[in-house]
């Protein structure tokens, strides 16, 4: 009976969580977040800048999402499945709720970009139709995310956008579909 209580007492301690290395060795240091915009690099999205829907390559609409983020365990960014990546949440509303993502959380790796790590390019797909994308053309929306990791560090990051249209030229355009 006592090797099934041991191991039981290791399970319940964390001793067998994969990620109990990585974590102790990580450094003592505040987690931070910043959110961003861009396809190809990370680009600042200043409180109440413009946010740009574009067509996707299957008919849908979404909004490319990035981070900066420091104090996370960052993952491994050649292996999506690996449990020590962190969780990523990006979420985009209009306070009328009529634009709105299907983005889940998803475990992330975070890439290392000098002292900070970033997630470039991410697409927060959202619910909308056509007519829909033209009507948002203007609103006022909040875009966020949440980064959680397997350390139990979480840090969260908002803004104030304009919705804007990209037409299929990438040319930002202020009209619909």
């Amino acid at each position: 009976m006592r090797p099934v209580l041991l191991s039981i007492a290791l399970l319940g301690s964390g001793a067998c969580r994969p990620c109990a290395t990585a974590c102790e060795a990580l450094p003592d240091a505040p987690t931070e977040v910043q959110l961003g915009t861009g396809e190809r690099a990370w680009e600042a999205v200043p409180e109440g800048g413009t946010l740009v829907i574009r067509s996707g390559p299957q008919g849908g609409y979404h909004v490319f999402a990035s981070l900066v983020a420091s104090g996370f365990l960052p993952g491994t960014p050649t292996d999506v499945t690996d449990p020590c990546n962190p969780v990523v949440d990006f979420d985009l509303t209009t306070d009328d709720g009529t634009v709105r993502d299907v983005y889940q959380e998803v475990s992330r790796p975070l890439r290392a970009n000098g002292a900070a790590y970033e997630l470039v390019g991410d697409t927060v797909t959202l619910d909308l139709t056509e007519d829909e994308v033209a009507a948002a053309v203007g609103k006022a929306a909040t875009l966020s995310v949440v980064v959680r990791d397997p350390c139990g560090h979480e840090a969260q990051d908002a803004r104030a956008v304009v919705l804007d249209w990209a037409p299929d030229d990438g040319e930002t355009a202020r009209r619909g579909p």
